[in-house]
């Protein structure tokens, strides 16, 4: 199933930007990624990539998921938690739960993109290893 964009407009929208720039662990740039992806984290580069010139509901939501992957999968961040191996699909299980709970906590997620997120987390769960250790817990 594929996901709509989010398009609404967020209040305090820069407050929020500033927010997760401060809390995330790497440097958050804007930027134009070809292709159909909105973002990207780069363990080797230590960065992260969120398309330019998306609404705003989107541009947090993407934030907070990528932040969550700077935060959760990055093995030198998390070199001293002895935790098994989580393959792609737990790994977006689990950034796109951070997001779903950060962006819903803050009335950024409308329920119609909750529901997609619901459908979408349940496809990744069937698919993942079944391992949702997070950090080792």
């Amino acid at each position: 199933m594929e996901t709509k964009e989010l398009l609404s407009m967020v209040e305090g929208y820069e407050d929020f930007v500033k927010a997760v720039a401060h809390v995330a662990l790497v440097p958050i740039s804007f930027e134009d990624i070809p292709g159909d992806s909105k973002d990207f984290f780069s363990p080797t580069e230590k960065r992260i990539a969120a398309q330019e010139g998306m609404g705003e509901s989107q541009t947090l939501k993407t934030m907070v998921h990528e932040t969550a992957h700077s935060m959760l999968h990055d093995k030198e961040i998390n070199k001293d938690i002895l935790a098994p191996a989580k393959d792609r699909n737990t790994k977006e299980v689990e950034a796109e739960g951070v997001a779903f709970t950060v962006c819903s906590r803050f009335g950024i997620l409308p329920l119609i993109q909750s529901a997609g997120l619901h459908q979408s987390l349940s496809q990744g769960l069937r698919g993942s290893s079944g391992n949702y250790n997070v950090a080792g817990n």
